[in-house]
């Protein structure tokens, strides 16, 4: 971890929930230069007028007044190279849609690990400031070209990364990790022993390489064009040893067609981090919330729509006559139905919903601000939709039965979830396909 660019980092750093930006402000604050902290997206938003020293935005997207992504999409206004965090409970693909469009470097669920907080805030600042020093360095460019080539090769030997800068067809400047990861001194050197620099990418269909491209298309260009946050490409030391790394890159002189291209290594903890934590919080099948991770973020909800009183509705779904699927049908037609319905509760959902595979054959969605006029909207039509699935393999209509429940005053999770409950029942003693509410 860069801990030179962090102590050069101002942060805006928007987030709702007292105690979460309370400790994680400080934190932040010990060891970048300043934290300038926002309740919300409206008062993070009038921060950043205030304030030009911002260097980075950190950001939770559901809160009051004014969200995290609305904040970002007008920040981006005033500044389209500002580097953007977010921290959310929600994964949902509306929200990353979004969040790609808007231009967010980073995003990490919540709870926050602040290791990866500060390794996204760290890899999403850092093209900021080497763009920035090495800009000061070209100004003198014509002036002291010796000098000036000098200093650029300081600059990028003080980064933790593989650094080079490029134009779209040559190595011009290449750090000393970069060259010491292939063991040799020169740049030269490396032209003479490789082709090009995309020959030193393995290939493998997961990640990205020479057979990802088109016929004569710039693989340079098609970084540029992708919008994806992270690109990751396989990379083979002096030793034959493959590594992983994130490919970032970033314009550095737009009339000569230069650019910096960084390759961080995968953070072995990191990775290990996220696969733990996705398989603490996921469905295996389904990579739907799981039911633990339903019930952390119910819980929050619930604190957080008693304190702005705002109206929650909790929808329970279940397949009918699942007994007689399960005895009749082959498990991986099964896991199909169970992946087109996902498929189906997905795209029902806008990004602040929170959606759940709870056992078997249930699955949750909790609706906040939202009536119970529109919970029946959502889950009629939903009930419509598996109404019109058609799966190889499975020989039966397959429906759905539908309860639905809403926030009274002194509901707590458990009494919301029996109410939801005792209305699927009631959905299937009636006849099933569909929707009670309690």
């Amino acid at each position: 971890m860069n801990k030179a660019i962090l102590s050069k980092t101002t942060i805006l750093y928007a987030e709702d929930e007292t105690d979460v930006r309370e400790f994680t402000g400080r934190t932040l604050s010990s060891i970048t230069k300043k934290v300038y902290l926002a309740k919300d997206g409206q008062e993070g938003l009038d921060l950043y007028k205030q304030h030009d020293d911002i260097d980075l935005i950190i950001t939770d997207i559901n809160m009051p007044r004014m969200n995290g992504l609305e904040m970002c999409t007008a920040i981006k206004m005033l500044n389209k190279d500002i580097p953007i965090v977010v921290t959310s409970a929600y994964n949902d693909p509306d929200f990353l849609k979004q969040a790609i469009d808007i231009g967010v470097c980073e995003y990490s669920l919540k709870p926050i690990d602040l290791y990866l907080l500060l390794d996204a805030v760290v890899k999403s600042v850092e093209p900021v400031f080497l763009k920035k020093e090495l800009s000061i360095v070209q100004d003198n460019l014509q002036e002291k070209i010796i000098e000036s080539n000098k200093n650029i090769s300081t600059i990028l030997d003080a980064q933790n990364n593989l650094v080079l800068i490029v134009n779209k067809n040559e190595i011009l400047h290449s750090n000393k990790k970069f060259l010491d990861y292939f063991n040799i001194k020169t740049t030269k050197e490396f032209k003479n022993k490789y082709n090009d620099l995309l020959s030193i990418f393995g290939k493998d269909e997961d990640y990205f390489c020479q057979e990802s491209l088109r016929k004569e298309e710039n693989w340079i260009d098609y970084i540029l064009a992708k919008k994806e946050i992270e690109v990751l490409v396989k990379i083979k030391d002096y030793n034959n040893n493959e590594n992983i790394f994130i490919l970032a890159i970033e314009e550095y002189d737009s009339k000569n067609s230069q650019f910096i291209i960084s390759f961080q290594k995968l953070n072995p903890k990191k990775k290990k981090t996220n696969l733990l934590e996705h398989q603490r919080n996921f469905d295996s099948l389904t990579n739907l919330y799981n039911k633990n991770r339903f019930l952390e973020l119910f819980a929050k909800e619930l604190r957080r729509d008693i304190r702005y009183k705002n109206e929650l509705t909790l929808l329970m779904l279940s397949l009918d006559d699942f007994n007689h699927i399960i005895e009749n049908t082959k498990r991986i037609y099964v896991n199909t139905l169970f992946l087109a319905l996902s498929g189906i509760l997905v795209k029902s959902l806008r990004e602040h919903d929170i959606l759940a595979r709870y056992d078997d054959n249930k699955f949750l969605i909790l609706l906040p601000q939202t009536n119970i006029n529109g919970a029946i909207v959502v889950a009629e039509k939903i009930r419509a939709e598996i109404e019109e699935l058609s799966i190889e393999g499975l020989n039966t209509k397959v429906t759905a039965s539908f309860g639905l429940s809403f926030y009274e005053k002194n509901d707590d999770i458990f009494s919301f979830l029996n109410k939801v409950t005792n209305a699927l029942k009631r959905a299937q003693e009636k006849g099933e396909n569909r929707v009670e509410v309690y």
